[in-house]
C-alpha cells in the first residue's frame, strides 16, 4: 500500500485490485469447461473448443462494454488452457 504523507500520514491508501493469474485447471475442470466427456476423441475436443470460443472470442465481443470484454477475455483464456491440456492427454 502507498503511504500518504501530510494530514493523513497514519492512513494507508488501498491498492487497486489487480487481476490475478488464473489457477491451473485440473483435467476434470477442463472437460467440464469444454462441455465434453472423458472419453471424447480429439476431433470432438476441437469442435467443442471452436463452438465454445465463438461466444467469448475477442473479435466477437469487441463491440460490447469493457466489463463484458474483460469477462469474455478471461473465459477465452481458460478455454485455451483447457484445450491445450486436453489435447496433451488426447494426442491423436
Amino acid at each position: 500500500a502507498e503511504v500518504v504523507t501530510g494530514a493523513g500520514a497514519a492512513r494507508e491508501r488501498p491498492r487497486t485490485k489487480q487481476a490475478s493469474a488464473p489457477s491451473p485447471l485440473s483435467p476434470l475442470e477442463a472437460y467440464e469447461l469444454l462441455g465434453v466427456g472423458v472419453t471424447t476423441r480429439r476431433e470432438e475436443l476441437e469442435r467443442a473448443f471452436r463452438n465454445r470460443s465463438l461466444t467469448c472470442h475477442p473479435d466477437k465481443v469487441a463491440h460490447l462494454d469493457v466489463e463484458f470484454q474483460a469477462l469474455a477475455d478471461h473465459k477465452f483464456k481458460r478455454l485455451i488452457e483447457a484445450f491445450r491440456l486436453l489435447t496433451e492427454l488426447h494426442p491423436s
